[in-house]
């Protein structure tokens, strides 16, 4: 008989041979702050103090990407909230599922009224009007784009009383939320409408331009799922071309007055790391290479951790033959997990090449970043580069540091018999990769699959910044180049970095006009170089920071040579210089089949 012993969502199976407590790591999002282990209490706390706090009406955006934890940063909010307001949750994604279309704006209000436990003449007049938020609210939008709104009612109603009738609406609406207020004994009501990013986006502006035309109440709170960039996408999409980013983000400011960030850069990945690790069985003193490997991997986003420690303890339980007792083996099945998840071109191109080049010898020289003296690793990084034509260089040179790092054995080194168990454990992981494929990418070596060589141009050349550069079967842009100089201004000089070259040219630049420099600088956003000064707005920090001694300011190295080469031209454009004026001196890399 199984003997079944449960200890919080952990199981021990003695009977089927488990010897550790295993658990899978559901998508369910977490209800309580209890369950926090990304260290986001301070975040929960203070946010919740404002709601409890701020004037209204309000309207918060939570912004991140999918699977960063939205849901469970507003489920700590209103767990910390409930006891001082009246609180409702509406899960717009579950709606949507069952083609509710048009109809998805009208069921956000009436279900706002059931819950309020408006009467019925409340509810019917709700419903009454609730139908026209779709074409009403594409007037409401033209509210802030300068176009006539009355004209606009009038057109689409035929009416004279539009306003007249939203207005009684509106007021219908209020007399529902001071009733519940009353009824409970609370000042302020919190509505949290989830997942609104994963609507269409042109849908998800048409549940806003209801939340703001027909909720904008006193003593209401609004805590939103959304991003911006949706919002944006959904005006483009709905409006047409004619609504550009400047008025999308126009609405957006609107209709938000407390924009949010997920601050997953703040993360306490490590302690997830660690307590995922003891959670499964696995050790858990190595936690410092499990972070750098997901840190220059699939990064801090908790969906795809949660993702990647399933499939790691799916993989122990599946091969048990395989004996994972060891530190090292443990590591390496993560590495290639980490590989295969972000890099599946690099990570079957390793598999393919097993036999050959990928040796013991090229693995441990791959832990120096910066070892361009070996031909043997200069090779390899000219073969894998363009398998992932939008990566970074420097970003991949990092990544596969660590993972060689994960590698090595007690004696910090790495044998031809570690290779041997890496080779099956990067079989094995196979198992759980998430694109099927029945082709493996080769170089023209060995291997099955479609296979290819890496041919350069037999000589260096001066290409122009504003040129499109165009390869043969490989996509176009810088990635992959050999960079050896560049010619600016008409003067010559020598350089193989691409981040140098970066800080160098805007040196030059900065020289020729301090005080326009330092306005581009300060108004990097509207040159579109704030990603240059300022790093990516959802980490809101330089991941790969490079000073320029002149200015004494430093700029993030962590993007393509294509972004690297993008900056330059709006650097040069901003400037008011020709983009010919720059020239790079390289040796294109092009896919021969």
């Amino acid at each position: 008989m199984q003997s079944l012993e449960k200890d919080y969502k952990h199981y021990y199976f003695t009977r089927r041979g488990y010897d550790f407590y295993m658990t899978g790591n559901t998508d369910r999002p977490i209800k309580k702050k209890e369950e926090d282990v990304l260290g986001i209490r301070k975040y929960v706390e203070g946010l919740s103090e404002f709601i409890r706090i701020c004037d209204t009406p309000m309207t918060i955006a939570i912004q991140g990407d999918w699977g960063s934890g939205k849901t469970s940063f507003m489920n700590m909010i209103q767990e910390e909230v409930c006891n001082n307001v009246v609180d409702i949750w509406f899960n717009t994604w579950q709606f949507s599922q069952f083609n509710l279309g048009d109809g998805l704006s009208t069921t956000l209000l009436v279900t706002l009224a059931e819950r309020l436990d408006a009467d019925d003449a409340a509810k019917q007049n709700i419903k009454k009007f609730a139908k026209f938020a779709g074409t009403v609210g594409n007037a409401v939008v033209t509210k802030f784009t300068d176009v006539d709104v009355l004209n606009v009612l009038k057109e689409s109603f035929s009416s004279d009383n539009v306003i007249e009738s939203i207005t009684k609406l509106k007021e219908n609406f209020q007399r529902c939320v001071n009733a519940s207020l009353k009824k409970f004994n609370k000042e302020k009501l919190v509505i949290f409408v989830d997942d609104l990013d994963r609507l269409a986006p042109e849908r998800a502006v048409e549940v806003l331009e209801v939340l703001k035309i027909f909720l904008d109440c006193e003593n209401c709170v609004f805590v939103l799922a959304i991003d911006y960039d949706v919002v944006c996408r959904g005006i483009d999409k709905k409006y047409g071309e004619g609504f550009d980013k400047k008025k999308g983000k126009s609405f957006f400011d609107k209709i938000i007055q407390v924009p949010f960030k997920m601050p997953i850069a703040n993360y306490e990945i490590e302690k997830y790391i660690s307590a995922s690790l003891k959670e499964m069985g696995f050790f858990n003193d190595n936690v410092e290479s499990y972070t750098s490997m997901i840190s220059r991997s699939i990064g801090y986003n908790p969906r795809g951790l949660k993702r990647i420690f399933n499939a790691f303890l799916l993989l122990k339980m599946i091969y048990k033959d395989m004996n994972f007792d060891t530190l090292q083996k443990q590591s390496m099945l993560f590495a290639s997990l980490c590989l295969q998840m972000s890099y599946e071109n690099i990570y079957n191109y390793i598999i393919v090449n097993e036999n050959n080049d990928i040796t013991e010898n090229l693995m441990m020289s791959l832990i120096d970043v910066y070892n361009s003296g070996d031909s043997k690793v200069n090779e390899f990084y000219e073969n894998i580069i363009l398998l992932e034509p939008n990566t970074d260089e420097e970003e991949l040179k990092n990544f596969m540091s660590a993972f060689c790092s994960a590698i090595k054995n007690e004696k910090n080194n790495i044998t031809e018999k570690d290779m041997e168990t890496l080779r099956e454990i990067l079989q094995i992981s196979n198992t759980t990769s998430a694109v099927y494929s029945d082709r493996t990418i080769g170089n023209g070596k060995t291997g099955i699959g479609a296979r290819y060589s890496n041919e350069y141009d037999p000589e260096y050349s001066y290409h122009s910044i504003e040129e499109q550069i165009e390869k043969t079967n490989a996509p176009a842009g810088w990635n992959g180049c050999k960079l050896v100089g560049y010619r600016l201004f008409g003067d010559e000089y020598k350089e193989s970095n691409f981040a140098s070259l970066v800080v160098n040219v805007l040196s030059e630049l900065y020289k020729r006009d301090k005080e326009k420099f330092d306005d581009i600088i300060k108004n990097s956003e509207n040159y579109k170089l704030y990603g240059l000064f300022y790093g990516s707005k959802t980490k809101n920090t330089l991941v790969a920071p490079k000073n320029i001694p002149e200015i004494n300011i430093e700029i993030e190295t962590k993007n393509s040579y294509d972004q690297k080469v993008k900056y330059l031209r709006n650097a040069f454009e901003a400037m008011g210089e020709k983009l010919s004026s720059l020239e790079l001196k390289i040796r294109l890399a092009h896919r021969i089949v």
